[in-house]
């Protein structure tokens, strides 16, 4: 799985919008750690074990990840592709 956003915000604003997301999602159990651009992640959702790495570029931050079961593979895909147009809208 892999769902990516444009953007032109520069590099250290979209890390920040990314930390921000990182954050809320930590307050319910999922975990991360930042190498250099690349910020991997693990948790547990409806009882489903995952394990992605958000990637930050110039112009680009992509979500890559094993995908996920076929029963949750939708939701997964709505709920991260959500959250990604929350930090990264599309520009008029």
């Amino acid at each position: 799985m892999r769902i990516e956003r444009p953007h032109s915000l520069g590099k250290e604003e979209a890390k920040k919008r990314v930390q921000a997301l990182l954050d809320r999602w930590g307050a319910k159990g999922i975990k991360h750690e930042w190498t250099g651009d690349v910020a991997k992640i693990e948790g547990s959702v409806i009882g489903y074990k995952f394990g992605a790495a958000i990637t930050v570029e110039d112009a680009c931050v992509y979500c890559e990840g094993k995908d996920p079961p076929f029963f949750v593979r939708r939701r997964a895909e709505e709920y991260i592709a959500r959250k990604m147009d929350e930090c990264f809208p599309l520009e008029a």
